[in-house]
């Protein structure tokens, strides 16, 4: 059975899931230290529900401790707390617009085989959510930087050997794609 994620709890499954790692030591006046240096834009009073959210991650068996040499202790998602991470990071993402448009189209391109249609199709609904726009059969682009999005939905669906992302400084009779982003 899933449990509800709070805000908190996946924002830690997502920074672990990223290659974070949160060392906790079993001196409780250093583990605040610790919290507080890796989230230094965590308000003072989320610090608290920050490590209600890391005990309550534990208790559910989505990290697990690595006991170091040291005396301190390692939080590292265990396999069903990165399949959290996944679902978690899935449901929230979005690609931020910046203030100014640096002029490059990202590109991403698909050979997904016909064996495995239902990831294919997942993958372009996933696109067209971030508001890629289809520029040709299994070519989408975006204005914005969207690596990180693009390889975590690769890495999601499995399909790093039918996927490619490209940067391009130029596409000809790009009208409609900046008319799409709102960049005339």
């Amino acid at each position: 059975m899933r449990h509800k994620l709070g805000r908190l709890q996946k924002e830690v499954l997502a920074r672990l899931y990223s290659g974070a790692i949160l060392g906790l030591h079993r001196d409780p006046s250093h583990n605040r230290w610790v919290v507080r240096n890796l989230v230094q834009e965590w308000e003072e009073e989320e610090r608290k529900s920050l490590n209600r959210a890391i005990a309550s991650l534990y208790e559910s068996r989505l990290v697990t401790e690595r006991h170091n040499a040291d005396e301190t202790v390692t939080l590292v998602l265990s396999d069903k707390g990165h399949g959290y991470a996944l679902t978690a990071n899935l449901d929230e993402m979005e690609i931020p617009k910046p203030k100014h448009w640096d002029e490059k189209w990202r590109v991403v391109l698909s050979d997904i085989p016909e064996k495995r249609k239902a990831t294919r199709d997942a993958l372009r609904e996933h696109l067209k959510q971030l508001d890629f726009i289809e520029f040709q059969k299994s070519v989408w682009v975006h204005a914005y930087d969207c690596r990180t999005q693009v390889e975590f939905l690769i890495e999601f669906y499995g399909v790093k050997r039918y996927v490619r992302y490209g940067l391009l400084e130029h596409i000809d009779n790009d009208l409609h794609l900046r008319e799409q982003f709102d960049l005339i």
